[in-house]
């Protein structure tokens, strides 16, 4: 019963900065050929940092859509 519910169990949702980071990976890797996906991170974690707040909405708002989305899902989960 327990591993049958794990599977229905909702994921949690993805921050805005990972958001932004999905959108960005392939980009970045391809301006920076052959450099680790860790320094990859770390660009975008920079880039990310020094992002104005109006470029950073379009995240920020899909990441707390996804958090209500979740919460829902969740709820109806527990609820079974």
């Amino acid at each position: 019963m327990v591993k049958d519910q794990k599977k229905t169990k909702p994921k949690r949702p993805m921050s805005a900065f990972f958001l932004y980071a999905r959108d960005r990976r392939n980009i970045v890797r391809m301006n920076y050929p052959g450099v680790k996906i860790s320094e990859i991170t770390c660009k975008i974690a920079d880039e990310w940092n020094v992002l104005a707040i109006d470029l950073k909405m379009p995240y920020i708002t899909q990441a707390l859509e996804n958090k209500e989305t979740y919460n829902q899902e969740l709820k109806s989960f527990l609820t079974k």
